[in-house]
């Protein structure tokens, strides 16, 4: 007994392979005596009518592909896998049903293989008619300037508005397409700087320019503090009364913007609806809202609400 693990454990990694060799001949012999076999095949569409754009994927998105032929060719086609390329030269109708043909299965030039069935048989296809429209530029900015510097003038795109092709649905949901992010903290000086599209989102359509230049107009910033008279749009018919008259609103912007300001332009005002059902002898803290001040000029009041209180006699 002493001497079968000694024949077993001489020339092991011979026998091992002589084994493995064994068991692929075996394989092959099976497959050969079979010699067919189905393989999923993924369905791509190619749409060579530039009125139309396929919409969605193909239903269903992969088929069953029967190949006979030798057997190591299938199994070539089994381990790489393989497609189903639908040319599209015209559309007829948006929901088509296409049946697939044999010729249309990739089998990477392999000889001897036959595509004997194709299971199912058909896709069906969703088109839309393709449309051209243009849309605005819009900008977005990342992070905040340095407190050195501040805008004189929005930021502006040129070209202000973009050409988009692709599939009537999509592009009637789009209203706006946006640039990639301009980045707030490198900006010191004036000047124009070109940006791309943001394609998030875009990926299937097209895009005409895609890349536009946002002018930056940049100058020194500036600081001034104004005093206002608190004005109150009262709906009770009289007898407000205010637990102070004034507030300061601290202004900073762009030293041309902030000098050139006309306090008389500007209100700090209590609104009606913040008023609404103040009875007599009640009291109500409401917030003080700031109109007139120009775009790029940052206000912050001192405080930005007011008691107010209806008098018993009015």
């Amino acid at each position: 007994m002493g001497l079968i693990p000694g024949v077993l454990s001489r020339n092991w990694q011979l026998k091992l392979s002589a084994f493995a060799i064994a068991v692929l001949l075996w394989v092959t012999v099976r497959i050969d005596s079979a010699n067919r076999q189905s393989i999923p095949a993924r369905v791509n569409v190619e749409v060579n009518d530039a009125s139309w754009a396929l919409v969605g994927e193909p239903l269903p998105g992969t088929v069953q592909v029967l190949f006979g032929g030798p057997a190591s060719e299938i199994l070539r086609v089994a381990v790489e896998g393989t497609s189903v390329r639908v040319p599209i030269e015209a559309v007829t109708s948006p929901d088509t049903s296409i049946g697939l043909r044999s010729e249309w299965v990739a089998n990477g030039g392999l000889q001897g293989l036959v595509v004997q069935d194709i299971r199912p048989g058909s896709v069906r296809l969703h088109f839309e008619p393709m449309e051209t429209a243009d849309r605005p530029v819009g900008i977005r900015t990342r992070g905040t300037l340095d407190e050195s510097v501040a805008l004189t003038q929005p930021l502006a795109a040129v070209p202000p508005t973009v050409r988009l092709r692709g599939p009537s649905s999509r592009v009637a949901g789009i209203d706006t397409v946006f640039l990639a992010p301009i980045e707030l903290e490198s900006l010191r000086e004036s000047g124009a700087h070109t940006l791309p599209v943001d394609r998030a989102g875009l990926a299937d359509l097209g895009i005409s320019p895609d890349s536009a230049t946002v002018r930056v107009a940049l100058e020194e910033s500036a600081e001034r503090v104004v005093t206002l008279s608190i004005a109150a749009d009262d709906p009770g018919g009289g007898g407000l009364e205010l637990s102070r008259d004034t507030v300061q609103v601290r202004l900073v912007g762009a030293r041309s913007r902030i000098e050139g300001l006309e306090p008389s332009l500007l209100r700090a005002l209590v609104r009606a609806e913040d008023l609404t059902d103040l009875a007599p002898g009640e009291e109500r803290r409401v917030p003080v809202r700031l109109e007139g001040f120009p775009a790029l000029v940052m206000a912050t009041p001192a405080s930005d609400t007011v008691v107010a209180r209806r008098s018993m006699e009015q």
